[in-house]
């Protein structure tokens, strides 16, 4: 970028500081630097290249109430003809006067130097061919500018970064969530299979009382499909959710409302269990996302604060969890360390506690340093995967990564990953009686396709306990708060918080969440 560079406005909505590419290879081309990727605008004359032009734009507040009002109504942020020609008077006039400052003080430096070196004032003659040279020099600059950035000379259009699959996706972009409800019979489908399969193949003991119904997702990443995951409720008859986190992308709270996640996610009807993910938060100690989603009704926050853990008992299942310590923006080189401080307090904390039968974190080298649990449960990969030995699970992305497909450091996904969700069936002797698996693609593209239907026998993953426990639906969801325990302290005993508050419209068999 160069030095002083002008700042223009562009309606109420739009900011951005405009300067002089220093860079012969920019000639005739507008660069928009963002913090999400780089738009690029070439130019193509006869004419010499003109200087080019580099932008950076600021977020006014007006442009973000905009966007939150509209909820990515982009007409609403499109600036007017009257607009744009505004700014690119302003911007023109503000990089003229800059230019035309800089040649006169070049040239009474070089007067200056002259003078000096001569140990002589410059005469008339001298001044006069430096002020010709310094008009010609701005003439022949502003000429080339004014007549390369024309309409006429645009030649091509090119985005990277995470704004390349918005603009690749910009048709997908208009009402997600009435796509997504477009999606029931194929759903009720893929859930009829799911019924055959588990007949075939059910255990000895899959006559049991079905005590709760707990549906896993996670890495939303921005995409509003909770009226998909609202047939799913129903038609299953699920009693929570539980979510492993990268609700977001970017690790803002105004992504949450601007996407329609919030409304989406107290439709349910039903506890949402939340473990944060590297994307939902955008710094070492960034709440944002967990403040807002604290405010939303039916969601529990396995790890509200550092310094804070909840255990949620759902009908008798005890589920607890940790967030991931990366953020969006982080390096990855220090996951290791960060992963290991983190568990470490999450298992000193638990060390003399009672074993949770669920433990819930985004990474799997999270949950595999867990000590204590029956059964674990982590996202981050984007494909579903099951690890029988060390009892782990490992969630899918409900939404196939999301718009912007992010793929794990380890760069071993594909970049267009299924949609995937889990289903686990507890029997009223807390076991786990079975795990049901579903992947499917092509959703938003309206094309939607079978990728695969499981279902596995719960004794293989969540051998039966010999404890005597009983679950049951009338013990209902209730929660309790655990204080993070370091070296040097006991563990404090948990505060118990009472059942859990959520939507009037409580999810039953007999009724549908309304959510709208």
């Amino acid at each position: 970028m160069g030095a002083y560079p002008a700042e223009v406005s562009i309606g109420a909505n739009y900011r951005a500081d405009i300067s002089p590419s220093i860079l012969p290879s920019d000639g005739s081309h507008i660069k928009i630097h963002t913090t999400f990727g780089e738009v690029t605008t070439s130019f193509d004359s006869w004419l010499p290249p003109a200087p080019g032009i580099e932008v950076s734009p600021i977020f006014t507040d007006s442009l973000i109430k905009t966007v939150e009002v509209n909820k990515f109504n982009f007409n609403a942020l499109i600036p007017s003809d009257a607009e744009l020609q505004s700014a690119v008077s302003s911007a023109a006039e503000q990089l003229a006067l800059r230019f035309g400052i800089g040649a006169i003080a070049a040239e009474a430096i070089l007067l200056a130097g002259a003078s000096l070196y001569r140990q002589s004032h410059p005469d008339a003659r001298q001044i006069a061919t430096g002020v010709v040279a310094g008009a010609l020099a701005f003439g022949t600059i502003a000429g080339q500018t004014a007549l390369n950035y024309q309409p006429e000379h645009y030649s091509t259009f090119t985005v990277n970064g995470a704004l390349a699959s918005i603009y690749d996706n910009r048709g997908l972009l208009t009402d997600i969530s009435a796509r997504s409800q477009q999606m029931d019979p194929f759903i009720t489908s893929l859930l009829t299979i799911s019924g055959e399969i588990q007949q075939k193949v059910a255990s000895p003991e899959s006559d049991k009382p079905i005590a709760a119904k707990i549906l896993l997702v996670s890495d939303i990443h921005g995409v509003d499909q909770y009226a998909m995951m609202r047939k799913i409720i129903v038609e299953q008859g699920i009693t929570a959710v539980i979510d492993s986190g990268d609700l977001v992308n970017f690790g803002f709270a105004e992504e949450i409302d601007a996407s329609g996640l919030a409304a989406g996610i107290e439709s349910l009807g039903v506890p949402y269990i939340f473990a944060g993910g590297n994307h939902d938060s955008n710094s070492p100690n960034g709440y944002a996302v967990l403040t807002r989603l604290a405010q939303i009704k039916n969601v529990i926050l396995l790890q509200p604060r550092p310094a804070t853990y909840t255990v949620a008992n759902v009908d008798g299942v005890t589920i607890a969890g940790l967030n991931d310590p990366l953020y969006y923006g982080s390096d990855p080189g220090t996951n290791d360390k960060r992963q290991t401080a983190t568990t470490d307090l999450f298992n000193q904390t638990f060390a003399d506690q009672p074993t949770p039968d669920i433990v819930v974190a985004h990474e799997p080298s999270a949950v595999e340093a867990i000590k204590k649990a029956v059964v674990k449960i982590n996202g981050h990969m984007h494909q579903a995967y099951l690890d029988i030995s060390n009892k782990r699970i490992q969630v899918g992305s409900f939404t196939g990564g999301g718009l912007f497909h992010h793929t794990p450091d380890d760069g071993k996904i594909s970049t267009e990953p299924p949609y995937a969700f889990d289903v686990l069936t507890i029997d009223t002797s807390c076991g786990l009686q079975s795990l049901a698996r579903f992947a499917f693609r092509s959703v938003l593209q309206g094309e939607p396709q079978y990728d695969s239907v499981a279902y596995i026998n719960g004794d293989q993953i969540w051998p039966k306990p010999n404890d005597n426990r009983t679950c049951s639906p009338e013990q209902g969801v209730t929660q309790s708060t655990i204080p993070a325990k370091k070296d040097d302290q006991k563990a404090a005993p948990p505060i118990a918080v009472g059942p859990t508050t959520i939507p009037s419209y409580i999810y039953s068999p007999q009724a549908t969440p309304s959510g709208k």
